[in-house]
């Protein structure tokens, strides 16, 4: 099945935009089309984000404020490979490892490890949606950002 995913995922146009980002292969990204169909059809990541069920909602009533938690109504293969996603690109990208350690030892608001890993496969999907939609190869410069990285110098500066 794998190798079909691959030899399939090579007749696609966007193999190799997907492929030019370290940690994502020909699995992640052909489970990743497979699950939203055709990409132009969306105009934002955030539709993906709620298709995937991977919006916040926070039970809340009255005066008593609940907990905020993953809406989880969408699509659970989605939701998985993009929490796989976030582990291996953890693992071989330099890119989103800084942003993983950074989501973990912030001075406000850390992540705990789940909780960095699901947002850096976020990163990783919204990565994968603008590389898509603008035909565009990986650029490590942009993958994070100007603010984020000014953020992650000065984490590591302290």
């Amino acid at each position: 099945i794998e190798k079909a995913m691959e030899e399939k995922m090579k007749e696609t146009e966007l193999n190799e935009y997907f492929e030019s980002m370290k940690g994502i292969g020909p699995i992640i990204s052909a489970v990743f089309i497979g699950e939203i169909g055709d990409i132009s059809r969306f105009d934002n990541w955030k539709q993906i984000r709620k298709l995937a069920g991977l919006n916040l909602s926070e039970q809340s009533s009255g005066q008593h404020k609940g907990k905020t938690k993953v809406t989880k109504r969408g699509r659970p293969m989605l939701r998985n490979i993009l929490y796989l996603a976030g582990v291996t690109s953890v693992r071989h990208n330099p890119e989103m490892r800084q942003l993983y350690y950074y989501l973990m030892n912030r001075p406000s608001n850390r992540l705990a490890k789940n909780q960095a890993l699901v947002a850096v496969g976020l990163k990783v999907m919204r990565i994968m949606f603008y590389m898509a939609k603008n035909k565009e190869k990986y650029n490590p410069k942009k993958a994070l950002g100007e603010v984020r990285l000014k953020q992650i110098h000065k984490l590591l500066a302290a």
